[in-house]
C-alpha cells in the first residue's frame, strides 16, 4: 500500500503545482505545457481563458487525489486492492472528467 500511497500522492502534487502557473496565466502559447487545441494556439486571448479554467479544474482534481489517497490510506483494516482501485478510479474519472468539461469549455468560448 506504500508504493500506492507514494505514487498517488507525487500524481497529485504535480497535478497541483503544474496547474499553479496555468491558473495564473503565467504560461503563455506554447506546443509543449497547457490546454493546447487548435482553438487555443490560434487564439490567445482563448489560451489563457481556456488555461485558467483548465488549471483550476487540476488544481481540484489534484486535491481531491490527494484528500482521497491520504484519507483511504488512514482507514484501518481497509483492503490493498480496495485502496488501490480507489484511488485509480478517482485519479482516472478525475483527469478524464476536467479533459471533458476543458474540451466543453473551449468549444462553448471559441470565436465564431
Amino acid at each position: 500500500m506504500k508504493f500506492t500511497l507514494i505514487s498517488y500522492t507525487l500524481t497529485a502534487f504535480v497535478l497541483i503545482f503544474a496547474s499553479l502557473p496555468l491558473v495564473q496565466g503565467k504560461v503563455g502559447p506554447n506546443p509543449w505545457y497547457g490546454v493546447r487545441l487548435p482553438e487555443t494556439m490560434d487564439n490567445k486571448d482563448l489560451w489563457y481563458k481556456a488555461n485558467k479554467y483548465g488549471g483550476t479544474l487540476m488544481l481540484a482534481v489534484g486535491v481531491l487525489i490527494l484528500a482521497v489517497t491520504l484519507g483511504l490510506y488512514f482507514v484501518p483494516h481497509i483492503a490493498a486492492l480496495t485502496y488501490q482501485e480507489s484511488a485509480g478510479t478517482v485519479t482516472t474519472f478525475g483527469i478524464l472528467i476536467a479533459a471533458f468539461l476543458i474540451y466543453r469549455f473551449v468549444q462553448k468560448n471559441k470565436p465564431q
